[in-house]
């Protein structure tokens, strides 16, 4: 089979008592097979180089750094943009989103195809939402397009158990720059 989004070369010949022949050269980019597929191994955590948590429970960080692996049937994909959405833990068809990173997608870097792309930080692009609040409970999901604009499948739904104590929250310059 052809790797998607790949250009190929071919060029026809034909062989007989007297000898070779060959036709022009041609050349066919082979099509995307498919838009990307729902993100897996969602994972939150406090701040660059901390460590990742999966749903955690007891949270105590309300601005928290967010994460999955990009997976596309075309081997060579690679996500370009996201769409981040985070919705209190009740409102499972998320009509009425805490976050909502835009429908259009947010551009990143590059994210191949089985790796975990950077970390986007909740309320990024531009903070003007709520901060999360103790004791509250959220799901949120994400989704990627590709570099052929494809978009993709929406994740299955992590969640963020806050604890009831006292919250941190630091504000960064940009997604996950890690500066305040």
């Amino acid at each position: 089979s052809l790797s998607s989004e790949t250009t190929y070369y071919v060029r026809a010949y034909a062989h007989n008592s007297a000898g070779y022949s060959y036709g022009s050269e041609i050349s066919f980019m082979s099509e995307n097979s498919g838009p990307p597929q729902s993100p897996t191994d969602l994972r939150v955590r406090k701040g660059l180089g901390e460590s990742l948590f999966e749903n955690p429970t007891d949270f105590d960080y309300s601005t928290p750094f967010f994460s999955a692996v990009y997976n596309d049937p075309d081997s060579n994909g690679k996500a370009q943009k996201y769409r981040i959405q985070l919705t209190v833990s009740g409102d499972t068809s998320y009509t009425n989103p805490v976050w909502d990173t835009g429908v259009a997608g947010t551009s990143m870097p590059d994210c191949g195809v089985g790796s975990r792309c950077d970390d986007v930080f909740y309320g990024s692009p531009n903070f003007n939402d709520s901060l999360l609040e103790s004791g509250h409970g959220y799901i949120w999901r994400i989704k990627f397009w590709d570099s052929a604009d494809a978009e993709g499948a929406w994740s299955s739904n992590g969640t963020i158990n806050m604890g009831s104590g006292s919250l941190t929250a630091t504000f960064y310059t940009g997604p996950g720059d890690g500066r305040a």
